[in-house]
Parts: C-alpha cells; structure tokens; sequence
C-alpha cells in the first residue's frame, strides 16, 4: 500500500486528473464526438429525406409534363371522372357482392 502511495505524487496526480478531464471533454464536451455522432446522423437522414424529396419532385415533374398534352387527358380524365362522349353508352360491371 505504501508502493502505491509513493507512486501517486501530488504532480502524478494533478497530471492523471488533467488527462482524465481532457478525455471526458473530448468525449462529451460540446464540440465531442458523441455531438459528432449525433450530428453525422442526423446529416444521413436528412441526406436520405433530400434524396426521397428529389425523387418526389422528379417524379411531379413528369407527371405534369405528362398532363400539359391533351391527348394524355382523355384517358385520365374518363378513368378518374367517369366521363363519356355523347352517344357513348357506360357499362360498369358489379360483382356479386354489390348485386
């Protein structure tokens, strides 16, 4: 016990408490690589959010291309709306559940 005693100087000491201290600040202080961490995730998550959103606006982009020209419009418009051209007669078929 007294071995270790006269190997722990005040000095030693100071110098174990500085390196022990400066370890934590790198650890957890503000700018530490836990924040660095976090901030790296949270930049890849974004990143993958940008990327789904590019991919959104590409996709409405040519949907709206798409839809400029009239001849795209009928089908989307008979389809969705149920519209028919005068004289056209509609035939909707049920299944036997709805008769």
């Amino acid at each position: 016990m007294k071995r270790i005693l006269n190997f722990i100087s005040p000095v030693r000491l100071v110098a174990i408490a500085a390196v022990v201290g400066i370890f934590l600040f790198i650890v957890l202080g503000d700018n530490g690589i836990y924040q660095f961490r976090r901030l790296m995730e949270m930049r890849n998550g974004l990143s993958a959010e940008r990327d789904r959103l590019n991919e959104d606006i590409d996709r409405l982009t040519r949907e709206r291309a798409m839809l400029t020209h009239p001849e795209n419009l009928e089908p989307i418009i008979r389809s969705e709306l149920g519209y028919i051209k005068p004289g056209e007669v509609l035939f909707e078929e049920r299944t036997t559940s709805e008769r």
